[in-house]
């Protein structure tokens, strides 16, 4: 693919979220859905690169309109799912957006150097923290980004010149990095599961949905620390470590970042009728805007057009076009899940659980273990989420809390991610390691994925049975 038709393909995408954004603050869902000119322009442009299974999911999008017509007015439900397939692909674009700052930064590699430099007993904690702190902020990029840090100082000569400690402390590192990120699923207002997750339980008190979230993802880590020191020896005497002058006071940075991304979300969404998603996708362009003007100003000799111009111009270039994937199943997921959602009625999934005799305190369990289920055959958690929540619009119908349901969803988005053998976060971890992606979600983090089910599990079942949040 050439340079031009990736550009275009970027700016093809760019204009389509643009429209999406557009029809969240008019109101008008017509103005989203047009955007879907734009996608088909752009998978057409991506086609060739497009892997097999992002071809299947596009040609399947296609037949999918063919089942609109089965409802008593086709126009308004291909408006509905196009508008929203249009939205997710913006939520990705907007929120990927701080790459354009974030690549390259030298406070992003002052970060990453500081966690290099932690001590065995405090490495896990250390990449964790690194990996769903920048984990909200460019999502899967933190697993390359620190990834590569890892690769880089952790040679042969600084692990004493033993290959298996260096092995040893290269899936130590990674591991935790990625179960950071996917940890940041429970927690972040940036995450493109909250948005999801949002458009699929309208009218969601996501603060809780947050706040538990939050809660969720510390005893995530706790849980991963306890099987990171069980299952590892203890680390051998002497072995150098890497040095860095970098002091905790680096991840300041990214806490305010994320904190004023989020804060100008929620002022937005105060101030307009608007979901705390569309705030956030608004603010975070206007962010990386503002943190590229920054990094052309402490950087003598460089201009800050040329430099806004040369980053933002390498986003649409080449960071756009490599969302083909996730832009084909967002866009078909979030049709999909409209079109569900439209046939499949609330007291439907309410008989059917009443006739299997399941309680509701099982319904987290259950929901989870679909999802985690469908990443292990290879299915993408967006598609599984999209399609139980449009199949469980309304979960207070049989005895669970909108808020409960939310959180079991970004639970199990992150314990998918982690665990599915096809998820690119266990397929870079792997490529990091020399390792398949099998051997990563399976093998190294089968044990972590079992247990934080199970863990999570009782604790939102606890909830539903207590009557939390009805």
């Amino acid at each position: 693919m050439g340079t031009v038709p990736s550009f275009l393909a970027g700016l093809l995408m760019i204009a389509a979220a643009i429209t999406a954004l557009a029809s969240e603050y008019l109101a008008m869902p017509a103005i989203g859905a047009a955007g879907v000119v734009l996608v088909i322009a752009f998978v057409f442009l991506q086609w060739k690169p497009l892997p097999a299974m992002g071809k299947a999911f596009a040609i399947g999008a296609l037949l999918l309109v063919g089942v609109t017509f089965l409802s008593d007015d086709p126009a308004a439900l291909i408006v509905t799912g196009f508008e929203r397939g249009v939205f997710m692909i913006a939520f990705l674009i907007f929120l990927g957006s701080i790459r354009a700052a974030a690549d390259g930064s030298n406070i992003v590699r002052r970060c990453g150097e500081y966690l290099l430099s932690q001590k065995p007993s405090a490495r896990y904690t250390a990449f964790w923290t690194g990996g769903t702190m920048f984990g909200a902020i460019i999502s899967v990029g933190v697993l390359n980004l620190f990834g590569s840090m890892v690769s880089a100082a952790n040679t042969l000569a600084s692990a004493g010149g033993d290959e298996r400690v260096r092995k040893v402390r290269a899936r130590r590192s990674t591991m935790a990095l990625m179960r950071g990120f996917t940890s940041s699923l429970l927690w972040s207002p940036m995450s493109i599961s909250l948005a999801v997750v949002l458009k699929s339980l309208p009218g969601l008190r996501w603060a809780w949905v947050l706040a538990i979230g939050a809660g969720l993802a510390v005893l995530e880590l706790v849980i991963g620390w306890l099987i990171d020191r069980v299952t590892n020896p203890r680390p051998a005497t002497g072995i150098p470590v890497f040095q860095s002058s970098e002091s905790w006071t680096v991840f300041l940075f990214p806490t305010v970042l994320i904190a004023v991304i989020f804060f100008m979300g929620l002022g937005l969404e105060s101030s307009y009728e608007i979901t705390l998603a569309t705030g956030v996708m608004t603010s975070a362009p206007v962010v990386t805007l503002v943190w590229l003007a920054a990094q052309a100003y402490l950087r003598q000799r460089v201009s800050m057009s040329g430099h806004m111009v040369e980053r933002l111009g390498r986003f649409a270039r080449e960071v756009v076009p490599g969302y083909r994937m996730e832009i084909t199943i967002l866009s078909t997921a979030g049709f999909a899940g409209a079109v569900i959602a439209h046939f499949l009625k609330p007291e439907m999934i309410a008989s059917v659980l009443a006739w299997s005799g399941a309680p509701a305190y099982l319904v987290p369990a259950l929901v989870m273990g679909l999802i985690i289920l469908g990443g292990l055959l290879g299915l993408n958690a967006i598609i599984t989420v999209m399609i139980l929540g449009g199949a469980l619009p309304d979960p207070a119908a049989f005895g669970v809390s909108p808020v409960i349901l939310a959180t079991a969803y970004l639970a199990a988005w992150g314990l998918t991610v982690g665990s599915s053998p096809v998820a690119m976060s266990t397929l870079i971890i792997g490529n990091l390691n020399q390792r398949t992606g099998a051997t990563v979600g399976l093998t190294w983090n089968g044990a972590y994925t079992t247990a934080a089910f199970l863990v999570l599990s009782l604790i939102l079942g606890v909830a539903v049975s207590s009557g939390a949040f009805l």
